[in-house]
């Protein structure tokens, strides 16, 4: 099995290229369905993963190989095929054929939680195989022992799916990621799905929620500057959402203080469910005015 950075593009691509904007090609309600079914699929699929996973599950990725018909066509039949096959799964609690090293594989649909060990996030299990963009972008330098050999090559798998489909290689990669790709020195998934775009395919991108240790604001900035990649805000994802859980408006940033209100908010609205961890600091007489002001 390949496992070369750009492997998958041994197969010249049939389509005639296109000199249109991955942001200009699309109305935003095709893109938004999409990134919302891959989101509704992947918190669905979160029961099967109970007995697998040994730790807090919050964070996945979905992602689907798809082509430009059917977001523009807004046919989400590939994530409807897969939703019966999960289906059937929940319901028997068979994943014989579906699961696979903390993974849920649907052909040219597949749902990402991070592993442990070794230390990977979705992201880089899906579009760095090999490693070899974790060791351009990272510092200090990629450990090689982050590399599992005996995990599935997402990336060449759902890729030979798509092929056999439609006979050419230029899918996008429409991912929903429950929070925004990081910035956490020892994965950079920002810039990984910056430097897979630039190299390889298309990359659309969405997610509700932020990671207390990234930077939202630079995560943002690197994947929207890459004109290879469409950036989803969560207000265009579910812009009538009434849910608990705070969708960040990563273009418009909230501050701090709006953070812990965000926070306290959710607490008092359902005690039961823990705010998002948080750095603890020591206690300010001050501040803590402030916040009930």
């Amino acid at each position: 099995m390949s496992h070369g950075y750009g492997a998958c593009h041994k197969l010249r691509k049939r389509e005639e290229s296109t000199d249109t904007l991955l942001r200009d090609r699309f109305l935003v309600k095709s893109v938004a369905k999409f990134c919302k079914s891959l989101k509704d699929f992947g918190e669905r699929s979160m029961p099967l993963f109970k007995d697998q996973v040994r730790y807090e599950m919050k964070q996945f990725v979905a992602a689907a190989f798809v082509s430009n018909e059917e977001i523009k066509n807004e046919d989400i039949g590939i994530i409807q095929e897969a939703d019966r096959r999960l289906t059937n799964a929940l319901a028997t609690k068979n994943v014989s054929d579906i699961y696979e090293n903390y993974s849920l594989s649907f052909n040219r649909l597949v749902v990402l939680m991070n592993t442990s060990e070794p230390k990977r996030h979705g992201e880089a299990r899906l579009l760095d195989p090999s490693g070899v963009i974790r060791h351009t972008i990272l510092t200090p330098p990629f450990n090689s022992s982050c590399i599992d050999e005996e995990d599935m090559n997402f990336l060449q798998i759902l890729t030979e799916h798509f092929v056999r489909k439609f006979e050419h290689d230029r899918f996008i990669v429409c991912m929903f990621s429950h929070f925004i790709p990081c910035t956490e020195s020892k994965h950079q998934c920002a810039r990984l799905v910056d430097e897979f775009a630039k190299l390889n395919n298309e990359v659309i991108i969405s997610s509700e929620n932020v990671y207390y240790e990234t930077d939202h604001e630079t995560a943002w900035k690197v994947m929207k500057s890459n004109d290879r990649i469409y950036c989803l805000p969560p207000k265009e994802l579910c812009p009538n959402s009434n849910q608990s859980t705070p969708l960040y408006d990563v273009d418009e940033p909230l501050s701090p203080r709006m953070l812990r209100r965000e926070n306290r908010a959710r607490v008092q609205s359902n005690p039961y469910q823990r705010p998002e961890k948080k750095k603890k600091k020591g206690f300010s007489r001050q501040k803590s005015y402030d916040l009930r002001t």
